[in-house]
């Protein structure tokens, strides 16, 4: 593990022209939280940046879980107090300010993919309409601009003005998609509340129609 990793930290740096810090991410944390060979694996990782060989490389670790107290998902861990001493816990981001989302469109579309506006008017629109489309909530920020991103990268990296409308559907269908699964499931599950509630009401308003049509004797 030790060879991979120091290979891994030396093709990132090689990458890294400014030699800036670099992060790999470790998202949804939890998917993993049940199995304790790869949460010892993954504090072992976290022990060995403080060596020299892989400190030198200037790598960090970024590690996303539901905001319920990241470090609790090491307490099976064997070097618990080690990597608890090694982590420093962010608190959850509900919402970007204006501020935070025009530095967000700029930083991704401008200095990093450099993507082309024929005018500044045009710019302007995209950072409005983000801006209202998302509400600053970093999940939807981020699902969206990917979609825009998709329009742009395939015009050779050049925005236009109608890649907003497509990408207002595209990421609408699939986030009403990820929804239908989220109510189906919850819907047809006659073990939760609402699918209870729904059987009930179901159920009665059939008795009572089956009632109401019978004949008097």
């Amino acid at each position: 593990m030790s060879k991979t990793l120091l290979n891994c930290f030396s093709n990132i740096y090689i990458r890294n022209p400014k030699k800036q810090v670099s992060v790999l991410v470790f998202d949804n944390l939890e998917t993993i939280f049940h199995s304790e060979k790869l949460m010892d694996e993954l504090g072992n990782l976290i022990v060995l940046l403080d060596d020299r060989r892989y400190a030198q490389y200037n790598v960090k670790f970024v590690i996303v879980g539901v905001p319920s107290g990241i470090i609790e998902y090491f307490s099976k861990t064997k070097n618990l107090t080690t990597i608890s001493n090694r982590l420093s816990e962010i608190s959850e981001v509900t919402r970007l300010n204006a501020d935070q989302v025009t530095s967000f469109i700029k930083s991704g579309f401008i200095e990093e993919l450099m993507i082309n506006f024929e005018s500044s008017s045009l710019y302007k629109k995209y950072e409005d309409h983000i801006a209202w489309v998302t509400n600053g909530i970093p999940q939807r920020l981020h699902e969206y601009c990917l979609e825009v991103c998709y329009f742009c990268e395939e015009n050779n990296w050049s925005a236009k003005d109608q890649y907003l409308n497509l990408a207002d559907q595209k990421w609408v269908a699939k986030s009403l998609s990820k929804n239908y699964v989220v109510i189906d499931n919850i819907m047809n599950s006659k073990e939760t509340t609402v699918g209870t509630e729904i059987l009930q009401t179901s159920t009665a308003r059939s008795q009572s129609t089956s009632a109401s049509s019978s004949p008097e004797s």
